[in-house]
C-alpha cells in the first residue's frame, strides 16, 4: 500500500541495460553522476580550487603589511581579511600559506566564471601601498541540446602560466599535420567535392541548436539582414571584448575576440544581446572597458520568417 503522505514513487532501470544519460530526469530526480567499471566516474560537476598567490616584487624597498584580501566571484564573495590581516611580506617574498577557496562548476551549463580579487596593504609607517587587483575570466560548460543523448561535459578549465613565457627565450616546436574529413557526407563526399549548402535560410519554426558568427567589424547601417533589430554604435577595432547573452540569460560568449574569429554559440533561444567593448589592460590582466561600449545589438535568433536568419547576413559587426 502507498502511504497517504507519499508524494511520488519511481521505478526505472539502473543497470545500463537501457540508455542512461547525464541530466536525465526521472520524475522529481535528475541523474548527475554515474560510476561503472568501463567508464569510471562520469559527472556533471567539477570541483575547482582557486589559489591566491600573493608576492612582493624584489625591487620593493619596504615591508608590506596586509590590510584586506577579498575575492568576488559568480559563486559568492570570499573574504580572507581575518586570515591575512597584519601579515607582512618582504621584498621578493611570498605569503605562506596562500589562501584558497573551492567552488563546484556545473559543466553542462555554459558559464562565464569570473574571479576578481582586491588586495590592500600598507608600509611600516602606515602609508597605503598601491592597490593590487587580479581579474580571471574563463568559460566552462556545454549547453545541452533539446533532445537526448546528451553531450559529454567539457573538460576542466585551465590557465596559462603567469607571466606568459617570453617568446624570445622560450623554446617551441611545431609539427603541423593537416587532415581533411567530411563528417556528414554519408561516405559520398570528400574534401575535393564539397557542395554548396542545401539551405541558406533557417525556417524550421523552432530554435537552432547552435549558431556560428564571425566578428568582421562594422556599423549598424552596414547590416545586410532584413530583420528589424536594435543596434547602436560602431565596432571596428581589430581586437575587442564581446559578450553575448541569450534571452534566458545564458552566457554564450564572453571573451577577447579578434577580427575574423569564429564564435560558436550554443544554448541559443529566441533572442540574444550582443555587447562589444574595447579591451582594457589592467596591468594584471584584461577585461572589457564597460564604460566605453562600442556597439550593442539585440536581435531574434529563432528560425522563423520574422527572424529571417540567412547564411552570410550581417548584424552590425557580426556575420
Amino acid at each position: 500500500t502507498t502511504p497517504e503522505n507519499m508524494l511520488q514513487t519511481l521505478v526505472f532501470h539502473s543497470s545500463c541495460s537501457q540508455n542512461l544519460f547525464l541530466k536525465d530526469r526521472f520524475g522529481a530526480s535528475q541523474l548527475v553522476v554515474f560510476v561503472n567499471e568501463q567508464q569510471g566516474v562520469s559527472t556533471c560537476f567539477f570541483n575547482a580550487t582557486f589559489t591566491l598567490n600573493i608576492a612582493s616584487r624584489p625591487e620593493s624597498i619596504a615591508l608590506a603589511r596586509i590590510n584586506s584580501l577579498v575575492s568576488t566571484t559568480n559563486y559568492g564573495t570570499f573574504n580572507f581579511t581575518d586570515q591575512v590581516f597584519d601579515a607582512t611580506i618582504g621584498p621578493g617574498q611570498t605569503l605562506s600559506p596562500a589562501p584558497t577557496f573551492d567552488v563546484v562548476i556545473d559543466l553542462t551549463v555554459v558559464t562565464n566564471n569570473i574571479v576578481f580579487t582586491i588586495l590592500s596593504a600598507r608600509n611600516p609607517v602606515g602609508n597605503l601601498c598601491n592597490g593590487a587587483t587580479d581579474f580571471l575570466s574563463f568559460t566552462t560548460g556545454l549547453a545541452l541540446p533539446p533532445n537526448v543523448p546528451t553531450r559529454a561535459p567539457t573538460g576542466a578549465p585551465t590557465r596559462t602560466p603567469v607571466p606568459t613565457p617570453d617568446p624570445e627565450f622560450t623554446s617551441c616546436e611545431i609539427q603541423p599535420i593537416v587532415d581533411c574529413d567530411v563528417t556528414n557526407g554519408g561516405g559520398l563526399l570528400g574534401c575535393n567535392n564539397i557542395g554548396r549548402p542545401l539551405d541558406t535560410r533557417c525556417l524550421t519554426g523552432g530554435l537552432p541548436r547552435e549558431l556560428e558568427f564571425i566578428y568582421r567589424g562594422g556599423d549598424c547601417a552596414s547590416s545586410t539582414t532584413s530583420q528589424t533589430f536594435e543596434c547602436n554604435g560602431d565596432a571596428n577595432l581589430n581586437q575587442v571584448w564581446i559578450t553575448v547573452i541569450s534571452e534566458n540569460q545564458n552566457i554564450l560568449w564572453n571573451r577577447i575576440t579578434t577580427r575574423g574569429t569564429f564564435m560558436d554559440l550554443r544554448g541559443v533561444d529566441d533572442s540574444m544581446t550582443v555587447d562589444i567593448y574595447p579591451v582594457l589592460d589592467t596591468g594584471s590582466g584584461f577585461r572589457p572597458d564597460t564604460d566605453n561600449i562600442l556597439q550593442r545589438m539585440v536581435f531574434a535568433t529563432n528560425c522563423t520568417a520574422t527572424s529571417d536568419l540567412n547564411l552570410l547576413d550581417t548584424f552590425g559587426a557580426l556575420e
